[in-house]
């Protein structure tokens, strides 16, 4: 069933723009393969496809893409009147430009140019929407976990349940100082355990933490807008500074595998190649895949009330 939407519909508008509908008329092709045809970035048309496949309308099989039934003419009886009742949401409107090159359509919401002013103002809105996950994960964490590093902290969802219901817990919580002035230290004194964090401001891949110190290193939605190599880094970091028998958690919204089966990862994915250099929706085996190279073993998938479960892994 083809599913149109502003997203979709404005998706639909890049694939004709850049010639993806042309050139799968008469036959399926790899991403690859798309990517030189149409002079695009794989970064871009990789977020492209994958969404337009998840909406209907495309197929995608064996790693090639194919027009789903009926496209065609559906593109020339119902889509133009379809499409003009929905409104333009003015940030998809430079969807081909970041299609095209691969990179966002502006600065990019990571690195050393954003001291936190974007993840200060949306942070806090998602805080309900993870607390249930996040209260779930902690009555599953080893009662012997007294130690948490929190990084990028933002609202401190990840570790405010373990630490509220254990008074013993010690968090310290990393982020960009004016994320912990103006949004962490709010939430953490909200729930009554300010005493139990220490804030440490600076970028999570540049401050200083100790080695091999930590009984829970917490990851909480950190390594999609990080990429491949910066995920790596990352999650090396966080092997050195947990001690011997301490966990790893890592939570993301994951892309489904194949990719075509999971709409909402793959805006997600769309929205990473729109707004970050490098960032991506990883699937449960990319992650998993991720996590074991960095040297954790033991991994389990702990599903909570939500979509997407958290990733456990233990450093032996």
């Amino acid at each position: 069933m083809m599913e149109l939407d502003p997203i979709s519909g404005r998706a639909l508008e890049v694939a004709q723009q850049v010639g993806l509908i042309a050139q799968l008329e008469n036959s399926s092709a790899k991403l690859e393969e798309l990517a030189f045809r149409c002079d695009c970035s794989t970064r871009g048309l990789d977020a492209l496809l994958n969404l337009l496949a998840s909406a209907g309308f495309l197929k995608l099989e064996d790693d090639r893409f194919a027009l789903a039934s009926g496209l065609l003419e559906y593109l020339r009886e119902s889509y133009p009147e379809e499409w003009a009742l929905f409104p333009v949401i003015p940030e998809y409107e430079e969807m081909l430009n970041a299609v095209r090159t691969g990179r966002p359509i502006r600065a990019a919401v990571e690195g050393s140019q954003d001291e936190g002013e974007f993840f200060s103002a949306m942070t806090p809105a998602l805080f309900d929407l993870h607390w249930p996950d996040a209260d779930f994960l902690a009555k599953r964490i080893d009662p012997k976990v007294l130690t948490v590093l929190d990084l990028g902290a933002g609202s401190a969802v990840w570790s405010l349940p373990l630490a509220k219901s254990r008074s013993e817990v010690r968090v310290v919580a990393v982020d960009r100082a004016k994320v912990l002035d103006s949004v962490t230290r709010d939430f953490v004194d909200g729930h009554g355990v300010l005493e139990q964090y220490e804030f440490r401001s600076g970028d999570y891949h540049e401050v200083e933490l100790e080695q091999a110190r930590y009984d829970l290193v917490l990851l909480g939605h950190l390594l999609h807008a990080d990429g491949w190599e910066g995920s790596r880094r990352l999650l090396q970091r966080a092997k050195a500074a947990l001690a011997p028998g301490g966990y790893l958690a890592v939570a993301e919204i994951l892309a489904s595998d194949p990719r075509d089966q999971d709409y909402a990862a793959n805006v997600f994915h769309l929205n990473m190649l729109m707004l970050t250099e490098e960032g991506v929706a990883f699937s449960r085996a990319e992650l998993e895949g991720l996590a074991k190279e960095a040297g954790f073993r033991d991994l389990e998938w702990i599903q909570g009330p939500g979509d997407y479960p958290v990733l456990l892994s233990a450093n032996l």
